[in-house]
């Protein structure tokens, strides 16, 4: 599979997995979601794929290390932009110990630690393997 189709499967796929996986797993944890949730964790997965092929031949705890360090930028961001200029109240961390804002909290940071090590294991899945999930097709159907 030549490598601009590996890359443009590769990334649609990886947001539409984070963007369901969080989801499903925030509706787990607290019951519902938000739709930014989804866009979030769409966008997550994607920059988590992103890191993850960059810094692919480093050890695994140090790209899960820059992997919550990335999600919990993320999560502050739009907790910024969602809960306190739009004020939608998508949550809420205040009574987390040393929060910022409300927004981000070293708990929260250290469960996206967590959950990059699965995460991250599906990235280099997809990424060696996107040509078995998406069979590359010849013009007249058959696959290559």
């Amino acid at each position: 599979m030549q490598k601009r189709q590996q890359i443009f499967l590769e990334y649609p796929f990886m947001f539409s997995a984070g963007a369901v996986l969080y989801a499903a797993t925030e509706v787990v944890y607290r019951g519902y979601t938000h739709w930014t949730m989804v866009a979030t964790g769409g966008l997550c997965s994607v920059l988590l794929h992103m890191e993850n092929r960059r810094l692919r031949p480093r050890r695994m705890a140090l790209r899960c290390l820059v992997g919550a360090a990335t999600v919990t930028a993320v999560e502050y961001a739009v907790g910024t932009l969602v809960n306190r200029v739009l004020r939608w109240n998508v949550w809420n961390y205040s009574k987390q110990f040393l929060n910022l804002n409300g927004q981000i909290c070293p708990l929260f940071s250290f469960f996206w630690f967590l959950l990059c090590f699965p995460a991250l294991s599906v990235s280099s899945y997809v990424s060696d393997n996107i040509g078995v999930i998406f069979p590359a097709r010849r013009a007249d159907g058959e696959e290559n």
